[in-house]
């Protein structure tokens, strides 16, 4: 049975989703992992799974992914090789038969600003967290079908890559 939400209604547990992953070029299933991972930090914090530099890590098999989302080991694992490509995880193998550790990362507000806290001003060194200077050009419009940033400094930025 589902209920409208009130001011007072008391939310279910939940995995969070923080705001800067909808400015990354993921696919929906590297998104709901990285979501699921995150929300398993906290209590593999609480059961000191952490490395020797006070990281904390997660472990969870491929199969166990696959089963709580309702997808293939092949598209798991893509997911997370796209996760582990845009830096928001990293992998190490398990020792024996258990599973693999996963550091799950975030935006560090001393290294960068999440893009949805960025300011509207949309120079290329507001949006170096997500571009790369690919080469030059002198308009000043996206293309959206390659996902290029063009700017009227003469420089192409390339969605998705730092500088």
């Amino acid at each position: 049975m589902t209920e409208y939400i009130k001011a007072h209604t008391k939310l279910p547990p939940y995995d969070p989703l923080p705001r800067f992953i909808w400015e990354l070029d993921l696919s929906n299933t590297s998104i709901i992992i990285y979501s699921l991972l995150l929300g398993r930090v906290p209590l593999s914090a609480q059961n000191n799974w952490v490395d020797e530099n006070g990281n904390v890590y997660v472990r969870f098999t491929v199969d166990s992914i696959a089963r709580k989302i309702h997808k293939s080991r092949s598209v798991i694992y893509t997911a997370l090789n796209e996760l582990e490509s845009a830096d928001l995880i990293k992998r190490k193998a398990g020792k024996g038969s258990r599973a693999n550790r996963i550091f799950v990362k975030i935006f560090s507000p001393d290294f960068q600003t999440p893009p949805s806290e960025k300011s509207d001003d949309n120079s290329p060194e507001n949006r170096s967290h997500i571009v790369q200077k690919t080469g030059n050009q002198s308009s000043e419009k996206p293309d959206t079908n390659n996902n290029i940033l063009k700017t009227n400094n003469n420089n192409i930025y390339k969605k998705g890559y730092r500088i």
